[in-house]
């Protein structure tokens, strides 16, 4: 239930003057009512779920959105004022349950507000990267895809780890956009000279020339985002600060499902494959088609064929092309093929058929393997005695 939009003005005020004596009561009533919803609470409690080794805290301080907003705004009265209070850290029973919960929190927000869609980039590439629980990992994915499409990211590329740019060069250019954005917190933006804009526009430009890896790009949106967030930046200066957070969200993004496809755990490239797919489209289907082998997990093996089921196999594109292409197409069907006949898992087989049935051309619709053995045998076949089938 929401608040009628008449009770909504003096709500904080009001909570800000009953103070934090019964901080727990007046959170959990107004939480249950659905009074206020903060991503920015979320990000504050992913935060103190996390160790620095990227493992989870038994004991950490959580908030509720109420909680959260009374202590910053009392922060803002009284500088130095933390929002973290030793008196409340509580023991979590299972950290792993409580980050899952968060992060799908605030994954729930409405993405159209460049602070909250950063936080959520910000997070889900820290979390499908370095958390310690596959689950987290797999739904950080989940969202990155969303946010992927969003953006239009296109195919997922990493970074040379030689080219990428030196903490030293990162620290040097974030300090010089906070040294230019200063004047916009101290004046008005309409009263800055053109020499503070160009200083701005000039540092604004000195961050995106960095080629930025996982971990100094989300640190970098992270201190975008803190220069975003207040209300009051609109006009020229949010027309500076969103495309620079929306450019820093794409490349996270990029990096965090390249990084994914290299996780230790099957289930997690499994998912890393699929979102990859439908971020790059035929390119990154042509390459994870490719790539599978005698050793490929199942479910790596799974997550591609269900692609190729609801897609069907790439068609042409820049690069792959004429004979090339059609070379390749025989080669992505052998190993399907392959996979659907002599596969030991059941499952694998049966995947595998679903997808021939889908790309084979032939009016078979059969889970048995000889008969797709022997429609895969007339292909080539065909082929020898210059019968130029399409498969």
């Amino acid at each position: 239930m929401k608040l009628p939009p008449a009770h909504r003005g003096g709500l904080v005020p009001a909570l800000l003057a009953a103070g934090l004596a019964s901080c727990s009561a007046v959170n959990r009533t107004f939480d249950a009512l659905d009074a206020i919803n903060l991503p920015e609470t979320r990000a504050y409690n992913l935060e103190q779920l996390h160790q620095a080794d990227h493992n989870h805290r038994f004991v950490a301080h959580q908030m509720g959105d109420v909680q959260y907003l009374m202590k910053r705004g009392i922060a803002g009265f009284q500088p130095g004022r933390h929002l973290y209070d030793e008196a409340q850290v509580k023991k979590i029973d299972d950290p792993t349950i409580e980050c899952l919960a968060e992060l799908i929190s605030l994954c729930k927000f409405d993405p159209d507000n460049t602070v909250t869609s950063s936080l959520q980039v910000e997070w889900c590439a820290r979390i499908a990267t370095q958390d310690s629980w596959r689950l987290s990992r797999e739904r950080a994915l989940f969202e990155l895809g969303r946010a992927a499409q969003r953006l239009a990211v296109g195919v997922p590329q990493g970074v040379d780890p030689k080219a990428a740019a030196s903490v030293e060069e990162v620290v040097d250019a974030i300090t010089k956009l906070i040294r230019a954005y200063r004047p916009t917190v101290e004046r008005s933006p309409k009263d800055l000279t053109p020499e503070e804009w160009t200083a701005l526009e000039d540092a604004v430009e000195g961050i995106r020339a960095l080629t930025l890896d996982l971990e100094s790009g989300r640190r970098t949106l992270k201190a975008v985002n803190a220069l975003l967030a207040p209300a009051k930046r609109k006009g020229r200066m949010r027309a500076l600060l969103d495309p620079l957070a929306l450019d820093l969200q794409r490349r996270l993004v990029s990096q965090a499902i390249n990084a994914a496809l290299s996780d230790t755990l099957p289930s997690v490239r499994a998912v890393a494959v699929w979102v990859a797919v439908q971020s790059g489209g035929d390119v990154v289907l042509a390459q994870s088609l490719a790539q599978l082998g005698p050793q490929t997990s199942e479910e790596v093996i799974g997550s591609t064929m269900r692609l190729v089921e609801l897609y069907g196999l790439p068609e042409e594109f820049e690069g792959l092309s004429g004979e090339n292409y059609e070379r390749a197409r025989m080669r992505w069907l052998a190993v399907i093929v392959e996979f659907a006949v002599n596969h030991p898992s059941g499952e694998v087989r049966v995947r595998c058929m679903r997808a021939l049935r889908e790309v084979s051309g032939a009016d078979l619709d059969s889970l048995r393997e000889e008969d797709w053995q022997r429609w895969w045998q007339g292909v080539l076949e065909a082929r020898e005695s210059g019968v130029l089938l399409q498969p």
